[in-house]
């Protein structure tokens, strides 16, 4: 990821980032990922390689470093419990998703300074 590579060169990094929803472990090392087949058939393990074969264009990458495996580096996580994946899609429907949205917002604002 990017601004973890900036923040190692002690350059400039954004004041914030929001990720909804993130991606944070691209070994695919976690037993969910086959646990949720049957549920989840837009996030099977032969999707998710796919996506990740897209994404990264690089044979030789190490998957659990912390610039491709968020889930490694050292971040601030707000998770938003029983939340399902692309939970956002819900705003202006699911009261839950509005609040996030809302504490999202106060989270930026008091990070950007606006």
């Amino acid at each position: 990821m990017l601004p973890l590579r900036l923040l190692a060169k002690g350059e400039a990094t954004p004041g914030a980032i929001v990720s909804v929803p993130p991606w944070t472990d691209l070994t695919l090392q976690n037993a969910s990922v086959d646990e949720n087949e049957d549920n989840d058939k837009m996030l099977s393990r032969n999707t998710l390689e796919l996506f990740r074969a897209s994404w990264l264009q690089e044979p030789k990458v190490d998957l659990a470093a912390p610039e491709i495996s968020l889930v490694n580096a050292d971040l601030t996580v707000h998770p938003l419990p029983e939340g399902q994946h692309s939970f956002i899609l819900g705003a202006g429907r699911v009261p839950e998703v509005d609040q996030t949205i809302q504490q999202m917002g106060q989270w930026l604002r008091r990070h950007l300074g606006t």
